[in-house]
């Protein structure tokens, strides 16, 4: 299938997750000197009793031109199985720390593996963290499921 990452939501994220996630995707795009296309959406549910028009919420980033590859679309839902392949193209770091980020966030909820090693991930985990990804001393929760 190519290199692809792959992952599962095992319950829904709450807002106060989804918004912190929604924020440190739009954090990784802004860091990256990859050239790219994010949309994030929230739905906030209306208050107990009301009704309220259904929105799906998610988050899309798409590499422009040779930086990207599949759209990454990610949802606060419950998902049995979601994927994304990126070819290793530039934006794939982005990807991989959303995708961390998640699990970091989540992580009785959210899980999530991929086709790459430490070595294919670590441009994404020191996007995330903002310093040099370590083996030893990163939170990295990429996982066998």
């Amino acid at each position: 299938m190519g290199y692809t990452h792959y992952w599962k939501t095992t319950q829904p994220m709450t807002a106060y997750e989804w918004a912190d996630i929604c924020k440190s995707a739009i954090t990784y795009c802004t860091r990256s000197s990859v050239p790219v296309h994010i949309e994030t959406s929230m739905y906030m549910p209306a208050p107990y009793g009301k009704e309220t028009k259904r929105i799906r919420s998610s988050i899309s980033i798409e590499g422009i031109g040779d930086a990207g590859y599949e759209t990454f679309v990610l949802y606060p839902y419950e998902e049995d199985f979601a994927c994304c392949k990126t070819g290793r193209r530039p934006y794939d770091e982005i990807i991989v720390a959303v995708l961390n980020r998640a699990a970091e966030r989540c992580p009785e909820k959210f899980f999530w593996r991929s086709d790459g090693n430490w070595d294919d991930h670590e441009s994404g985990l020191t996007l995330q963290y903002s310093q040099p990804a370590n083996p030893k001393t990163t939170a990295y929760y990429c996982v066998t499921y």
